[in-house]
C-alpha cells in the first residue's frame, strides 16, 4: 500500500515543480524572423583547385525562396530552389560573386567571394568583410617592416 502512495505521489510532485519552474524562466527575447529574405554567413569561402565544392547559401526568411547568383565561374552552377552552389572549380584565384535570394515579401543581395588556392590561411585569420588575411597587417605595424 505504502508503494501505492509513491507511485501516485512522485508525479504529482514532479507535475507541480515543473510547472512552478515554466513560471520562474525568463522569457525568451529572440525577435521573429522577418518574412523578408536576409543573406547570412561568410563573404567569403576557400576550396581547393580541382576539388568539389558544395555551398549552399545561408538565407533567412519566408518560403518558398529562390536564388540566383551573377557572375559564377565556369565550372560551378547554382540550383534555384535549394541555393546549392556545387561543381569544381581547376584554376587558382579570387572568383568575386553576387548572391541572390527572393521571396513574394522582397530580395535581398550579398557581395561574396570564392578563393581558390593550393594553401588557405587558418580561418582565424581572415578577415571576412574585406576577404584578407590579418597576419600581414599585424607584422607590418607591430613587429617588422614587410621587406622591400
Amino acid at each position: 500500500m505504502k508503494y501505492l502512495a509513491l507511485f501516485l505521489l512522485i508525479p504529482t510532485l514532479v507535475l507541480a515543480l515543473s510547472s512552478h519552474a515554466e513560471e520562474s524562466l525568463p522569457q525568451t527575447l529572440t525577435p521573429p524572423v522577418p518574412a523578408q529574405p536576409r543573406i547570412n554567413g561568410p563573404s567569403v569561402f576557400g576550396v581547393r583547385p580541382g576539388s568539389p565544392m558544395l555551398y549552399f547559401i545561408p538565407a533567412s526568411g519566408e518560403r518558398p525562396m529562390s536564388y540566383q547568383a551573377e557572375k559564377l565561374p565556369a565550372g560551378l552552377q547554382i540550383d534555384s530552389e535549394t541555393g546549392a552552389i556545387t561543381g569544381k572549380l581547376l584554376k587558382a584565384g579570387k572568383y568575386p560573386i553576387v548572391l541572390h535570394a527572393k521571396n513574394s515579401k522582397g530580395a535581398a543581395t550579398r557581395n561574396f567571394k570564392i578563393i581558390v588556392a593550393t594553401e588557405l590561411p587558418s580561418p582565424r585569420l581572415w578577415d571576412g568583410a574585406a576577404g584578407t588575411a590579418w597576419v600581414p597587417v599585424l607584422l607590418r605595424k607591430r613587429f617588422c617592416r614587410p621587406p622591400g
